[in-house]
């Protein structure tokens, strides 16, 4: 049986890098399975966006302000689940 990745694995969290997190969702965070050394940091200094959302239409509503801060050259972690 293979191991299931964490949150962090499948977005390629390297260790070292830099996040941003929007919505900060209450012991979320902790639970994604980051590297000890990653820091966070604004939207626009980040190499990866984690946005946590209660529904579709609050992910639509938050992508594109999101996209336009971070830029183009940027990764974003998309995954939503209603809380």
């Amino acid at each position: 049986m293979v191991p299931a990745k964490t949150v962090a694995q499948m977005a390629r969290v390297k260790p070292g890098g830099t996040i941003a997190v929007l919505n900060r969702v209450p012991g979320i965070v902790e639970s994604l399975g980051l590297p000890d050394d990653v820091a966070f940091v604004r939207t626009q200094k980040a190499q990866l966006v984690f946005l946590f959302v209660r529904n579709h239409s609050r992910l639509e509503a938050r992508m594109p302000p999101v996209r336009g801060v971070a830029g183009s050259h940027r990764r974003s972690c998309v995954k939503w689940s209603a809380l």
